[in-house]
């Protein structure tokens, strides 16, 4: 449940939820990407239709010491943003379905290992290495 939870957050907007689940320099990036939509008056109208392959890709030890594992996963997306005062959108189509191709990185934070909810995950990396339109 984790990845489609930070997924959703990411794609509307849920710094909240972001920064439960995010280290502080991943979750910097990503809610930067929403703030900046936010200040273009755009809001993201993106639905995950669905997700798939989600493997395990690799365990190692970042040059930092820290241990990672490395997650893979596949989405199929409707990836439309909307004028926020008009709902008119700007850029996407309701018509349109994209096969995405995503990594994330974990790492186990010791120190919230007590916490209810991610058990003391962090993501700290989250990329998407390819998307194209597949209809």
């Amino acid at each position: 449940f984790i990845i489609p939870e930070i997924l959703d957050a990411y794609l509307h907007g849920d710094a909240e939820t972001l920064k439960h689940w995010c280290s502080e320099a991943s979750f910097n990036v990503l809610s930067a990407i929403f703030t900046a939509q936010a200040q273009q008056g755009i809001i993201s109208d993106c639905k995950i239709l669905d997700m798939r392959h989600v493997d395990f890709h690799s365990a190692r030890v970042l040059e930092n010491d820290v241990p990672v594992i490395v997650i893979t996963f596949q989405t199929q997306e409707n990836n439309i943003f909307r004028n926020k005062k008009t709902g008119e959108i700007v850029q996407g189509a309701e018509d349109v379905i994209d096969a995405c191709q995503y990594v994330s990185v974990f790492t186990k934070v010791p120190e919230n290992a007590d916490d209810p909810v991610t058990g003391g995950w962090k993501m700290i990396d989250l990329a998407k290495q390819s998307s194209r339109n597949t209809w």
